[in-house]
């Protein structure tokens, strides 16, 4: 056969690794020269021949894996042709094995850094609060010695739902990697003081929503003094005050006693939300407090979005996309719940309807999830489950961890105040992880949700919402922690093609006005 009609019958697959292949070259002319210098390895990492992740998960015996901890040397630096915001650093271990791992997990070969690495907890995406409730979907959970779903070792004790817990640090199960557990301490109940390990399944964050503003200052018809002790004595002295505030004020009341010399003076602990003095904690006498009206309530409203398998994607061969059927990515693993842990996008907000009120809205806060790049042959597919749910296959090393940086434009929260008490909150997303040019090929999460809240003329609260978003992964929106929308990727047969698109709009809804609960 002539050579040009030979050269028609190049496989689809040679052209492309022919093509990565140049790439490859070309990254190589470009490196950049870096002084040799000696570094930790900061997480469980997996080692590569070429600094390209596209071509290297095509190298079905390359590489080796490499622990947390383990000293290297460093060399090279070079962007990944197919992902430029990926960072490679060519590194020598102690045994003279050489390759290439991302830049960002390296750390510097220094004291701190490596009491630092020690004491760091391996899902960077888990909630900031320490505390947690169990509930393990509406069971007991076991706490048990050791952190490895092979070897529980002995149970420590049975947990009740409702018991609350402090986690004093998370990792990975040993083989299982998607499967997490939580070190924890009992902070209440029968068991109080135990420590052990659960799942972090079983957890629910208590960092819910701050107690409902039921009081206003109305010192008869002025303004009151917040005072640092609850004592007739302590606040004789004026220089000592914490604030002086308005007649009007909202405030949280956490805790009300009595006076240790004049037991018939009853003081309160408050929290003041607005004002010069938003945030300051201290005591008023109890007299000068009265219910707030309901559009004095602080609400929340929480979006999330999650990947409900261990992992993600088509394996082997895709039928998805030929450049990445050798790439799979870690889910969430989880069902639906407001505080269940792990998340793709998150999106919190707590506002306030009252017209007094400098505005609308008291706090919000905006997050990325971890994006964990796993080897096709570390996965399998789970039997009975869609094609695109994975689990995992013998030990884990995630070859590349990366995290979207939060932007205006790829995730917002926007709240105004409408006609009278209502208020709009505005939630936006569009974002992708590791970035452009992969972005193309996975597809971004699109979502565009707007909730509206009101007090009617009969003195309830309202809500409403209108979602748009992608058919892929899963959704989650709470209404002061109550559910108020979801979405099931399996129920909807839906598949990470679904994030393939021009933004959000395959599945809509809008409700009726409905009232918040007490």
């Amino acid at each position: 056969m002539p050579r040009v009609q030979q050269a028609c019958f190049l496989s689809f697959r040679g052209l492309v690794r022919l093509c990565l292949g140049v790439s490859i070259l070309l990254t190589a002319l470009s490196l950049n020269t870096a002084e040799a210098r000696e570094m930790i390895v900061s997480r469980d990492s997996f080692v590569v021949a070429n600094p390209d992740l596209i071509a290297s998960a095509s190298e079905p015996d390359g590489g080796f894996r490499i622990s947390q901890g383990v000293k290297v040397t460093t060399a090279n630096e070079v962007k990944d042709p197919n992902a430029p915001n990926i960072v490679w650093t060519k590194i020598e271990d102690a045994s003279g094995r050489t390759g290439w791992v991302t830049s960002s997990a390296l750390a510097e070969s220094s004291v701190a850094s490596q009491e630092a690495i020690s004491r760091s907890a391996v899902s960077d995406d888990a909630e900031s609060s320490q505390a947690y409730l169990i509930n393990n979907d509406g069971s007991a959970a076991r706490l048990v010695s050791n952190p490895s779903f092979q070897n529980t070792g002995k149970d420590v004790a049975l947990l009740a739902v409702g018991t609350a817990v402090t986690s004093q640090e998370t990792k990975p199960d040993s083989a299982l990697t998607f499967l997490e557990w939580h070190r924890v301490e009992v902070t209440n109940g029968p068991d109080k003081g135990k420590e052990g390990w659960v799942t972090v399944g079983v957890l629910e964050s208590t960092q819910a929503r701050p107690a409902n503003a039921t009081h206003i200052i109305d010192n008869d018809g002025g303004a009151a003094r917040v005072v640092p002790e609850p004592s007739f004595q302590a606040a004789s002295n004026f220089a000592n005050d914490v604030a002086t505030v308005a007649r009007g004020t909202p405030v949280n009341v956490t805790e009300t006693k009595a006076d240790p010399a004049l037991g018939f003076l009853k003081w309160s602990r408050v929290e003041i939300l607005t004002g010069p003095h938003k945030g300051k904690s201290g005591w008023v006498s109890a007299n000068v407090l009265r219910g707030a009206p309901k559009s004095a309530r602080t609400v929340e409203v929480r979006f999330r979005s999650f990947i409900p398998s261990p992992m993600v994607g088509f394996g082997g061969e895709s039928v998805f996309n030929p450049f990445l059927g050798n790439l799979v990515f870690g889910g969430d693993h989880r069902g639906f719940g407001y505080g269940k842990p792990g998340y793709r996008s998150h999106q919190n907000v707590f506002v306030k309807l009252d017209p007094a009120a400098e505005t609308p809205e008291i706090d919000q806060s905006r997050d990325w999830g971890l994006t964990r790049v796993y080897y096709a042959r570390q996965a399998r597919h789970v039997q009975g489950r869609p094609i695109w749910w994975l689990g995992p296959d013998g030990e884990q090393h995630p070859v590349l961890v990366e995290k979207l940086a939060v932007t205006k434009s790829n995730n917002s929260i926007d709240t105004r105040r409408a006609a009278g008490n209502a208020v709009v909150v505005h939630m936006k997303l569009s974002g992708g992880n590791p970035g452009e040019p992969m972005t193309k090929f996975l597809g971004k999460i699109d979502a565009d949700v707007k909730v509206f809240l009101r007090e009617n003329n009969a003195g309830d609260l309202q809500y409403r919402f209108d979602v748009q978003h992608d058919g892929f992964p899963a959704y989650e929106l709470y209404i002061d922690g109550e559910e108020a929308y979801t979405h099931d990727p399996v129920a909807e047969k839906q598949h990470p093609l679904s994030l393939v698109g021009t933004g959000a709009g395959e599945f809509s809804k809008s409700s009726d006005w409905k009232v918040l609960p007490e």
